[in-house]
């Protein structure tokens, strides 16, 4: 092999080489608190910020190797801040486009079925109705209802024809079906911030006895939001017309979740919400006035 091409490696690799051995050497050279200062704790953990922050690493160990006193490295970490902070403000901008873009496409994949129109939104309300009466806090309230709001986007997958039938299910449909938990958390997990919402996406479906899917776990293995929007989900969904049946009764329904407690539902989660159902004033039930009625659990 010619000597020049076993000394010389080409640029990527060199980069990549070096990238890992700058922050080795920025540790080294004991920068770990103006490398924390300059580019902060805040910047997602995307390929693009974890090359900025070893790009950084490796401009503080150079800066060091050529005897740049510390106080002009503090002066230069200033730059780094503010590029750290830019790129916070864009993660957060872009975060919201694209919930805001999510949870338009939700509302879309309602509106494909007047059956389920509002769905969402109920389940939401419902959600937070629980939350609230439970103490949760704000920050924990605030990922049920997204959540709660998202938790059908899977749906987006399922052809119309299965979701809108009228008949029953063939065992080949319903298997269909049961996908949507898991292709709604394939979609939302292509946004690293919309990590905290995945479970309620996920889990909507499983039972406190293991009966449910797509994992059939059991218990506290499924977490609280998780067991919120479940009983929230199933409520709204006997109390709402589909292509298949009726609405049932709100009282009949309110019993059969209560009935069902500690085997498909949280028994905890159950007595605070049927609390809320008590309490509520008498819920419209035209179809006009349907969307409106959980209002009154605000």
């Amino acid at each position: 092999m010619p000597r020049a091409a076993a000394a010389v490696p080409t640029r990527r690799a060199f980069a990549f080489t070096l990238i890992p051995i700058c922050a080795a050497l920025a540790a080294g050279f004991g920068l770990g608190a103006e490398l924390k200062d300059a580019i902060g704790t805040s910047v997602s953990c995307t390929p693009f910020s974890i090359l900025l922050r070893l790009s950084v690493a490796g401009a503080w160990a150079v800066l060091a190797a050529i005897g740049i006193s510390a106080w002009t490295a503090r002066a230069l970490a200033r730059p780094f801040r503010l590029l750290g902070a830019h790129l916070d403000r864009l993660n957060r901008q872009f975060d919201g486009a694209c919930l805001e873009f999510v949870e338009t496409m939700a509302q879309a994949l309602e509106a494909r079925d007047p059956y389920t129109a509002g769905h969402s939104n109920r389940v939401r309300d419902y959600s937070v109705a629980i939350a609230r009466a439970m103490r949760l806090p704000p920050e924990e309230i605030e990922v049920i209802r997204v959540g709660a709001q998202l938790h059908d986007i899977g749906k987006i997958g399922i052809p119309d024809s299965v979701l809108q039938k009228t008949g029953d299910l063939t065992p080949q449909e319903y298997e269909l079906v049961k996908r949507h938990p898991q292709i709604g958390k394939k979609i939302l997990e292509q946004v690293g911030r919309f990590e905290k919402y995945l479970p309620i996406v996920e889990l909507h479906h499983e039972d406190q006895d293991g009966g449910g899917y797509p994992f059939g776990l059991t218990g506290q293995e499924v977490p609280l939001a998780v067991r919120i929007v479940h009983v929230a989900d199933v409520y709204d969904a006997l109390t709402s017309n589909r292509a298949y049946r009726n609405a049932m009764p709100r009282q009949m329904a309110h019993e059969m979740i209560e009935l069902s407690a500690g085997m498909q539902f949280d028994p905890e989660v159950v007595r605070v919400f049927s609390a809320i159902l008590r309490a509520e004033a008498p819920a419209p039930e035209t179809d006009e006035l349907r969307d409106t009625a959980p209002a009154v659990l605000e």
